[in-house]
C-alpha cells in the first residue's frame, strides 16, 4: 500500500508529538481522566469501494461541450473516464507520455509527432485506441464545443475549422493507425501542456457518433480511453456512474465505482456530506466562508487546490474617461488589492501578481515572482496622475464610470469586489462609480460600460495563451470587446512568441507584461482556487493541473 507524501508528513508529526508528550509526563503519572484520544482512521480498504462525489453545478459530462463552471468545476473529473496523450502531472519541460510511447518535436518547433501505445483499448467496445480517434475527438471538441479554441488556436487550420470554413484541421494528420502529427502555425513550446486539457481527452469515434440531440452518447454506456467506463447516465438527474474499464491495461482501478452527481444546490451538497451521502463535495460562497472559520467542525476536512483561472478587469480605452492614459493610471493606482483580498474576499483567493496567472499560475509556478508585486496602492501617484489628466484633478469633470458586476459566481462575488474598488477610488480621487449589480446584462447595457471583466482559464504554463488571444491586435478574443490596438505591444508579443528557450521566453513575456502595466489598461485582481470537503476515509484524492483528478485508478476508500 502506498502512502501519499502528505500522509507520511502527518505521521511524522504525530510521532514527534507522542514522544514529546511522553518526555514531559512524570514516571507513573496517569493521563487526565477526561482526555479523549482521536480515533485513528483505518488503513484497511473498505469492503465497498465506491466514491460519491458532488462537484458542482449542472454538467453535460462531455469533454467537448463543457463550458464555464461545467469545465472548471466538473469536467476535469472526466479524467476518470478519459485520458490525454501526454502526462499532465509533470514539470514545464519534463512532459512525458501518457497514451503514447514517444513523441518528437522538430527543430523549428512547428511539428509534433506522437507514437501511440498499442495496448490501449476503449471501454465498452474493447476496440484499440488509434490516431483516427484522436483526430476525430479533437476536431469534434472544436467543432461542437467551440470554446476550446484557445487550446487549438496554434494548430494549422484550427481557425478555419472554428469558423466552419472547412471540415477538418489541416495541421492534424494521421500518419498511420498509431502515429499522428500536429503542425503549428508558429512555435508553441508549451503545446504539450495545452494538450492536457479535458477537451483533448480521447474517446472513440464510434461511441461519440452514437450521440444525438435527443440522446446523450453516455446513455448507451459510453467508454473512452481511461481506467473507467460509464455504467449508467441519467441526464434528467445529472447522475453519472462509472465502473472499471475491463479492457484497460495494467492494475485495475481500486474503486469499484465512481458516482458523480451534478446539478445540486450548495446547501443540498453540504447536507449530503454531513449525512455521509457524499464523500467529496465542492463548496463556495457563504458556505465556504463559514467553513473557513477555524472553529467550524468541518474546517479540518476542507481542502483547496489553486487553479489557473484568473479574474482581471479591463478598462475600455475607446471610451471616456479611460481614453485618457493619465486617468487610467490614477484609477488603477487608487486600488488596494491586498486589502480587498484580506477583508472583502477573506483570503478565499490569491492576489494576481502577474497578468499571466498569479502566485500559483503559469509564470510564478516555475519562476521567481518576488519582483512581481501585482497591484499595489499608490495614493500620491494616483493624485498626481489625476491632476495631470485632462480632468485636472476635478471629480466633477469626469464622465460617468459604469460597471456591471454579477453577484456570486464561480470566480467569487464580483459585486463585492467592485463595491470595494468603488469605495477606494472615491476615497482617493473623489470619483464615483455607477454599479449595476446584475447576473446578466443586455448588449445595450454592456455598451454603456467603461469596464469589463475578463475571466480566463489558463491551460498551460506559458503566458502566450494568457496574453496573445486577448491583447494582440489579431488575437481571436480581441474581437471588438477590448478595441485596443497597439503596434508596440503587438511587436513585443510576437517577439516573445518566437523564442523557444523557456527561460529566455519567460523573460520576453516579462517585458510584455511590464509594458502592459505601463499602459494601465488592465486591473489584475485575483486567482481562483477550488475548495472541496473531503472525508478522511478518501485516500489518494488529488486534483492536479487543469483540475484533472490525478491517478483516478489509485483512489480508494478506507474502512470507517
Amino acid at each position: 500500500m502506498r502512502l501519499h507524501r502528505t500522509h507520511w508528513f502527518v505521521a511524522g508529526i504525530l510521532l514527534l508529538l507522542m514522544f514529546g508528550i511522553a518526555a514531559c509526563v512524570p514516571a507513573g503519572a496517569e493521563p487526565a481522566a477526561d482526555a479523549e484520544e482521536e480515533p485513528m482512521m483505518s488503513m484497511e480498504p473498505a469492503e465497498e469501494q465506491v466514491l460519491r462525489f458532488a462537484p458542482c453545478c449542472s454538467f453535460r459530462w462531455d469533454p467537448a461541450t463543457g463550458t464555464g463552471a461545467d469545465y472548471y468545476y466538473g469536467a476535469g473529473l472526466l479524467s476518470a473516464l478519459t485520458e490525454v496523450v501526454v502526462n499532465p502531472d509533470t514539470g514545464v519541460e519534463e512532459v512525458t507520455c501518457w497514451l503514447c510511447d514517444s513523441f518528437e518535436v522538430s527543430d523549428d518547433g512547428l511539428t509534433y509527432t506522437y507514437n501511440l501505445r498499442q495496448d490501449l483499448k476503449f471501454g465498452k467496445t474493447g476496440n484499440p485506441v488509434t490516431a483516427h480517434d484522436i483526430k476525430y475527438t479533437w476536431e469534434r471538441s472544436l467543432r461542437v464545443g467551440k470554446w476550446p479554441l484557445r487550446l487549438f488556436m496554434f494548430i494549422d487550420g484550427a481557425m478555419d475549422l472554428y469558423n466552419e470554413n472547412v471540415d477538418t484541421m489541416a495541421g492534424l494528420t494521421v500518419v498511420d493507425d498509431f502515429t499522428f502529427q500536429v503542425q503549428m502555425i508558429q512555435p508553441a513550446p508549451m503545446w504539450n501542456r495545452w494538450s492536457t486539457g479535458t477537451p483533448m481527452a480521447v474517446c472513440e469515434q464510434e461511441q461519440l457518433e452514437a450521440g444525438t440531440a435527443e440522446k446523450h452518447w453516455l446513455e448507451d454506456g459510453g467508454g473512452c480511453a481511461g481506467p473507467f467506463q460509464a455504467e449508467s447516465f441519467d441526464p434528467d438527474e445529472n447522475l453519472l456512474v462509472l465502473e472499471r474499464n475491463p479492457h484497460w491495461p495494467g492494475e485495475p482501478a481500486k474503486l469499484d465505482k465512481l458516482v458523480l452527481q451534478g446539478r445540486l444546490p450548495a446547501e443540498t451538497m453540504l447536507i449530503g456530506y454531513e449525512n455521509d451521502e457524499f464523500d467529496v463535495v465542492w463548496v463556495a460562497g457563504p458556505i465556504l466562508s463559514e467553513i473557513l472559520e477555524p472553529d467550524n467542525p468541518l474546517h479540518d476536512e476542507l481542502r483547496f487546490w489553486p487553479t489557473q483561472n484568473y479574474l482581471a478587469q479591463v478598462l475600455f480605452t475607446d471610451k471616456p474617461p479611460f481614453d485618457d492614459p493619465k486617468m487610467r493610471e490614477a484609477f488603477i493606482k487608487s486600488i488596494d488589492m491586498d486589502e480587498i483580498i484580506e477583508k472583502v474576499m477573506r483570503g478565499r483567493f490569491f492576489k494576481l501578481k502577474t497578468l499571466t496567472g498569479g502566485p500559483y499560475g503559469p509564470y510564478c509556478a516555475h519562476h521567481n515572482c518576488d519582483d512581481r508585486p501585482g497591484l499595489t496602492q499608490d495614493v500620491e501617484g494616483a493624485l498626481q496622475a489625476f491632476a495631470e489628466s485632462r480632468y485636472q484633478g476635478d471629480p466633477s469633470l469626469v464622465e460617468p464610470i459604469r460597471v456591471y458586476a454579477p453577484p456570486g459566481t464561480t470566480l467569487g462575488d464580483r459585486s463585492l469586489l467592485w463595491q470595494a474598488i468603488a469605495q477606494q477610488v472615491y476615497q482617493v480621487l473623489g470619483v464615483q462609480i455607477e454599479l449595476l449589480i446584475k447576473q446578466r446584462t443586455t448588449p445595450e447595457e454592456r455598451e454603456l460600460a467603461n469596464v469589463g471583466s475578463w475571466a480566463h482559464g489558463i491551460q498551460a504554463l506559458d503566458p502566450q495563451e494568457a496574453i496573445w488571444p486577448l491583447w494582440h491586435s489579431d488575437g481571436p478574443f480581441n474581437d471588438g470587446y477590448l478595441k485596443h490596438q497597439d503596434p508596440q505591444l503587438d511587436a513585443l508579443i510576437e517577439k516573445a512568441q518566437a523564442i523557444q528557450n523557456v527561460e529566455e521566453r519567460m523573460e520576453a513575456w516579462k517585458e510584455v507584461e511590464d509594458y502592459m502595466y505601463s499602459l494601465y489598461i488592465m486591473i489584475p485582481t485575483y486567482l481562483d482556487s477550488r475548495y472541496f470537503l473531503v472525508k478522511p476515509w478518501v485516500r489518494n484524492f488529488e486534483l492536479g493541473f487543469n483540475s484533472r483528478l490525478l491517478h483516478p485508478d489509485e483512489v480508494w476508500i478506507a474502512e470507517h
